[in-house]
């Protein structure tokens, strides 16, 4: 049976999440292939180029959050372990109920993220992309139109996530500078990288 999860508990949660998150935008750029590997556990995975570090919070176990740059794009991803949180632990751990996320609601606060530098967020699409390994071998993507809050100019928004086993997993990207080749490139590479290993396995 679904567990449906209240958009202002989920409000709460991010916004605790991002505030006691002590990860580091770092910034760098790469221009070759083998770009650093982001873990966001032991089994998810996505290579960013420079890679993206953080602190566990002790009291949020459950969530964590990276975040990184390069001279083109910003990169911002998140894990939220929905069984692992006191709020839906006793429900979820027994196998027998799923998670379903209010996707609209989620996004409408996460693409606000202070780090991201996006504003005026419009949503333009959403589709599902091919991510063999993941539930179903298909995650689903998002993109906004929007403007960047440093620059003033106009920026685009791309987001990746699935459920697997009532986690959340969320890959985000904005891009600062859309005419440039080589920043389509990066986010191509970006997204093109997620990997999903099996527990135990490669």
């Amino acid at each position: 049976m679904p567990v449906r999860y209240p958009p202002t508990t989920l409000l709460a949660l991010f916004l605790g999440l991002v505030a006691a998150s002590s990860a580091s935008a770092q910034s760098g750029y790469s221009t070759g292939f083998k770009w650093g590997r982001t873990e966001l556990d032991s089994i998810v995975s996505v290579r960013t180029p420079v890679r993206g570090e953080s602190e566990q919070d002790p009291e949020l176990p459950w969530a964590v959050a990276f975040r990184t740059s390069s001279y083109y794009n910003r990169f911002f991803m998140m894990r939220l372990d929905y069984a692992a949180s006191p709020q839906f632990a006793a429900q979820l751990r027994d196998g027998t109920q799923t998670m379903v996320i209010d996707v609209d609601k989620f996004f409408r606060r996460v693409v606000k993220t202070e780090f991201l530098h996006f504003v005026k967020p419009r949503l333009t699409g959403q589709h599902p992309v091919s991510l063999p390994a993941a539930p179903d071998g298909s995650a689903l993507h998002r993109t906004y139109a929007g403007r960047d809050d440093l620059s003033q100019s106009p920026a685009t928004l791309e987001a990746t996530w699935f459920v697997r086993a009532n986690v959340l997993y969320v890959f985000m990207c904005t891009t600062t500078d859309v005419e440039t080749l080589r920043a389509g490139e990066e986010k191509r590479q970006f997204f093109g990288t997620i990997t999903i290993r099996e527990p135990n396995g490669e």
